[in-house]
């Protein structure tokens, strides 16, 4: 039996099924439709709305299809905006997955085919030049062994959702991790609006506001960081 294994949604894109956690990677609403809700419109084009970026840093967790990269980089070329992109991810999908995926098919630019080739062919732990104005940086590392060396301008938190990956989804994490990525005005989304994790966000200096969901999914979280930075 294979880990991995690719699903079709609803709107016609790939997402993947994996076997050890017993999960796909996106919604089966539509694994397209959910990124660009949740990680596109509520959290970058959100971040782009708030401040005047030329140049703008991602962390996500969970590099997965990388989906989320790929289109981060899309909207970002047309508006003239570089993009350092950094990933975590402790078992990156193989080649036989990611060469399937359908998401290049989908996006109407002349490079999305040799981009996301190239996503998911860098080197883990060390950054690559992807395209002339999109950095890439890959972790291959447990997020609880993790210790931030940056701030990022835009965090997607991407994880397997509380019922597989708990441990990702408590208050060590957010302490750990999320507030050390974090300046004030980062900008954080994702799909879960867990109670747990919201006011585990709310305690750690972060204003938390429900707002609604993708198709499927009535709510998710989205979070912007307000601690003063000491002088």
């Amino acid at each position: 039996m294979t880990s991995w294994s690719l699903r079709i949604t609803a709107d016609g894109s790939h997402t993947v099924f994996s076997e050890p956690y017993q999960s796909t990677y996106h919604s089966m609403h539509g694994a397209w439709q959910e990124s660009m809700h949740v990680f596109i419109h509520a959290g970058l084009f959100f971040a782009l709305d708030q401040f005047r970026y030329n140049h703008i840093s991602i962390w996500e967790m969970g590099l997965g299809t990388g989906l989320n990269a790929l289109l981060s980089w899309h909207v970002l070329q047309a508006k003239d905006i570089t993009l350092d992109y950094h990933a975590l991810d402790i078992h990156p999908l193989p080649p036989s997955i990611t060469a399937a995926l359908n998401y290049p098919e989908r996006m109407n630019h002349p490079d999305a085919y040799n981009v996301f080739e190239a996503i998911h062919q860098a080197p883990w732990d060390r950054t690559t030049l992807i395209t002339q104005d999109f950095n890439l940086t890959k972790y291959r590392i447990d997020i609880t062994s993790y210790q931030p060396a940056l701030q990022a301008d835009v965090i997607f938190y991407d994880a397997f959702g509380p019922g597989s990956q708990s441990p990702l989804w408590t208050e060590k994490i957010i302490q750990q991790v999320l507030c050390p990525l974090a300046h004030p005005g980062t900008v954080l989304t994702t799909y879960s609006s867990q109670g747990l994790f919201r006011r585990a966000l709310a305690a750690n200096n972060f204003l938390v506001t429900k707002i609604p969901g993708p198709p499927g999914k009535r709510e998710m979280i989205r979070a912007i960081y307000s601690r003063k930075e000491t002088q």
